[in-house]
């Protein structure tokens, strides 16, 4: 049909095959030469038992979330080694095939790969080599002196994801512009390996057989090690990540969430968008934080209410002195002046607290110091920045002329649903061994700051914000919902703020949601604040979290 005849078919089939004999010959040859060169064709010497270990991970301890579930993303490796000395010992007249397998896997892998190297070798010979190589080579059979095994790497694309900070004792510092700075003594990350010092590593056993041969055995743990349980919910972790994602969100390169048990100060969830950057929830990277804005009047108001007796039925002059003539409110209540975050008001009320009042009412609740423990030296946490001697105290109460992290933020939450208990926000919940029982249980800071009267008048003016004022954003028909926006600048960048709770099975959680750089408009023309930036996420991540 195609015009081929057949004695030409035959005739290559012919040729084909004496090719095909003659590089089968060659190879035996070459094979047969180096066993007579360097002595390798000994069957019967005796090798001895062997014990060879190999380490299987990277780390010597599982991070583990509030229900025992691995919060680690890995990368495998794959290795094969040669033990050059009992690779010495294989028999071309007995497993010739195989052998000649294993020399064109090999050298698919890696192009300078040659018997003549390895049988040069005194020790064992280490191949870093793809997954396919891998499975090849196992499939292998009776040839000696050649074991494998999977290697666990931790995921290093995202530096900044909290897992990947807590587990690293070293880092960029960038105030000396020095890479690989080992992290304080007195930070978390040191205060856990610490704790983890007694670890051994997990290892993979082989056994060596006296013909050479390698079987695999056990993975050897060591029963004293430790394990670290965090307070994290992986699934909530994963969930909210995937929001912050979410194409609607795509006009904004970065943003960052936190949610917190309100009763505990349990850390279920944090996570930002863009996990390549510096963390932006716990200012990581030199930042410093971000001045908090609006949002920074609930200290404000709570600090008027607690030393000087400011209710919320008081009534205010707002003259348009901060908030512009395009707001004048004119005469209104505390309560009023809350819900529409009127600026001047609240440098009113500020004028009565007294900057260093408020400086150290705010600190009692976590602002203008690390909130985690985590290393300061290499920027792994801010603290957040005082306000200038000059700045004034107008400035301070409606949160400019300060910076703070939103970690530090969403901990001001806490007094309002606990009763004016402050109850510091924290991750490491535990050190567990390897049955899972409890060897070492984490505490955190539970101090009171305002009375249970201010803590009920906030929680009522916070539900009354979501209910008809700048937070309604957040409404959720039939939930308990409390919140406040913020509005900050930085030059010419804007960035907005939503922090706040949710009562949900009668249990309250603290909320916060930033997005820095946000612009002065968004992409439909209008302008941009904490309410239409971090607002919608806020009230997503509550949607998704009542789905549990």
């Amino acid at each position: 049909m195609f015009g081929i005849k057949k004695y030409d078919v035959n005739k290559k089939s012919k040729i084909l095959g004496i090719i095909f004999c003659i590089l089968f010959l060659f190879l035996s040859i070459r094979l047969f030469i180096i066993q007579k060169k360097y002595g390798i064709n000994m069957a019967n010497n005796s090798m001895g038992n062997n014990i060879q270990k190999e380490n299987i991970a990277e780390l010597n301890y599982l991070l583990l979330d509030k229900d025992g579930d691995s919060l680690w993303g890995f990368d495998q490796k794959y290795k094969i080694v040669i033990d050059c000395k009992a690779f010495r010992l294989n028999n071309t007249d007995q497993n010739l095939q195989n052998i000649i397998a294993f020399n064109y896997i090999m050298k698919e892998e890696d192009r300078n790969f040659s018997f003549d190297e390895i049988i040069k070798i005194k020790g064992k010979k280490y191949y870093d080599v793809s997954k396919d190589t891998y499975d090849k080579v196992s499939k292998l059979e009776d040839i000696r002196g050649v074991y494998y095994y999977e290697y666990s790497e931790q995921e290093k694309q995202e530096a900044w994801k909290i897992e990947n900070i807590l587990t690293n004792v070293k880092a960029f510092n960038p105030y000396s512009n020095e890479d690989n700075t080992s992290k304080g003594e007195a930070s978390l990350e040191m205060y856990i390996k610490k704790e983890l010092d007694k670890n051994d590593d997990f290892k993979k056993v082989f056994e060596k057989d006296l013909d050479g041969k390698y079987s695999e055995g056990e993975i050897e743990v060591n029963k004293e090690n430790l394990n670290v349980k965090l307070t994290l919910d992986k699934e909530l972790q994963e969930k909210i990540r995937v929001i912050l994602n979410d194409e609607k969100y795509n006009e904004y390169k970065n943003i960052g969430a936190v949610l917190i048990e309100g009763d505990t100060g349990k850390i279920l969830s944090l996570a930002q968008k863009d996990e390549s950057q510096a963390n932006i929830v716990i200012g990581s990277g030199g930042i410093n934080g971000y001045e908090p804005g609006s949002i920074f009047k609930i200290l404000t108001l709570e600090a008027a209410m607690e030393y000087h007796n400011i209710k919320l039925k008081d009534k205010f002059n707002c003259s348009g002195m901060i908030c512009s003539e395009e707001k004048v409110h004119g005469q209104i209540t505390v309560e009023e002046a809350f819900k529409v975050s009127c600026n001047d008001v609240f440098a009113l009320l500020g004028a009565q607290v007294t900057e260093s009042e408020l400086i150290e009412f705010a600190k009692k609740q976590g602002l203008f110091s690390v909130v985690l423990g985590l290393d300061k030296k290499t920027g792994m946490e801010a603290k957040g920045l005082l306000p200038e001697k000059e700045a004034g105290v107008g400035l301070l109460s409606v949160g400019q002329s300060i910076q703070a992290t939103l970690i530090q933020m969403a901990g001001i939450i806490s007094p309002i649903i606990n009763e004016g208990m402050y109850i510091k926000p924290y991750l490491v919940d535990s050190f567990e061994n390897i049955e899972g029982e409890t060897v070492k249980k984490a505490k955190t800071v539970n101090e009171k700051v305002i009375s249970s009267h201010v803590a009920d008048s906030m929680k009522y003016i916070m539900n009354r914000t979501v209910a008809n004022g700048t937070a309604s954003i957040s409404k959720i028909e039939g939930l308990e919902v409390g919140a406040k926006t913020g509005t900050s600048e930085s030059g010419e960048n804007f960035h907005g703020w939503f922090v706040g709770y949710f009562k949900y099975k009668e249990k309250y959680y603290t909320l916060g949601v930033f997005v820095p750089n946000i612009g002065e408009e968004n992409s439909k023309g209008e302008k941009t604040g904490g309410g239409n930036t971090a607002g919608p996420i806020f009230k997503d991540i509550i949607l998704e979290f009542i789905k549990k």
